[in-house]
């Protein structure tokens, strides 16, 4: 789920791709076509929008971009099934896509044409890089890599790979999400269980001894006002509102403050301020008339197809926006 810079939120899912509209006052979806072929999965895995604007889908054999004037571009793997399942364009341009079993890829970005590989990373058989959950790029220059075998730190011009792992004084070392702050410090989702920090050098786990709900973490996302906001596989939502804190504080936002389940997805924000959660339940109408007649003058569409994200793929998944409490929504997908 992201919202693009022209305020349109995307919504990958099982069922494909969705962008979003103003319908009467309400965010109304729509099924985006994205040029697979007959045979292929819509399952969207990742998205991403590029400086130019463009967004970009990933799903298990194909790799689309829709450019600003909505032309679809697609590259169709012919192989066996990648599932490019995160992007990132770095400070020079380069466009890397990071895939399940398959390793690294860095591909074109010519607006005239289909996006095409340039070159292949440590996708040899045994490779310590075989899945790739995470890309960020540092203040530096290099990009950080999460995979299933630990913490990678790449130079791209000279092709060098640095692993960090247990013995670096990481907790876990299958990663979900990345994300490097204002302030160059490094912030790490792990599949598992809690979340960690880089900061100076130094790793910072944050997990039971922290309070922090049991599960792992499916998306980290600072908002506009510097707060960080993580997505639990288990425990709703947590935010901190100061991340350079030595000792982080944190409101958790579960089912009982309206959320629709306690498994969230993905975290986005819109150009009003709202922040969106995509969990993996419809959510359920409260009971009352009073509260049915809120919902009307604050809702938001929800989809009932999945919110894709790290390969979740059982339940329904719905969206919930957060304006001070948490507005429940209809589902219409």
């Amino acid at each position: 789920m992201i919202q693009d810079a022209e305020g349109t939120i995307w919504l990958g899912t099982e069922k494909g791709l969705f962008r979003s509209s103003e319908n009467g006052g309400e965010l109304a979806f729509s099924s985006v076509d994205i040029g697979l072929r007959a045979n292929e999965s819509k399952y969207v895995y990742e998205l991403y929008e590029d400086r130019r604007g463009a967004v970009w889908v990933g799903t298990a054999n194909s790799l689309a971009r829709i450019s600003g004037d909505n032309r679809v571009t697609v590259f169709h793997n012919e192989d066996d099934a990648v599932f490019f399942q995160e992007m990132l364009e770095d400070g020079a341009g380069n466009f890397w896509v990071g895939s399940y079993k398959k390793g690294l890829f860095k591909f074109t970005v010519d607006e005239n044409d289909a996006p095409k590989i340039v070159k292949q990373f440590a996708a040899a058989p045994n490779s310590e890089l075989e899945d790739v959950d995470a890309i960020e790029e540092s203040s530096g220059g290099k990009l950080w890599i999460g995979g299933s075998n630990g913490l990678y730190e790449f130079e791209p011009a000279a092709n060098k790979l640095l692993r960090y792992t247990r013995t670096s004084g990481l907790n876990y070392y299958r990663f979900q999400t990345l994300f490097e702050d204002r302030a160059g410090n490094l912030w790490l989702g792990f599949s598992v269980q809690g979340f960690g920090r880089i900061r100076s050098g130094r790793f910072e786990f944050f997990g039971d001894e922290q309070n922090v709900p049991t599960g792992g973490v499916s998306n980290l996302f600072f908002d506009r006002e510097n707060r960080l906001w993580i997505a639990l596989r288990q425990g709703g939502v947590l935010r901190i509102d100061d991340a350079e804190a030595d000792t982080l504080d944190f409101v958790n936002y579960t089912e009982a403050n309206g959320l629709s389940s306690n498994r969230t997805l993905s975290l986005t924000q819109d150009r009003q301020g709202f922040i969106y959660v995509g969990t993996d339940r419809e959510y359920k109408s409260p009971e009352s008339a009073d509260a049915r007649n809120q919902t009307a003058q604050t809702s938001r569409q929800s989809t009932s197809a999945r919110i894709s994200l790290g390969g979740l793929r059982r339940g329904r998944h719905a969206l919930v926006r957060h304006d001070g409490r948490f507005s429940q929504i209809r589902s219409d997908i």
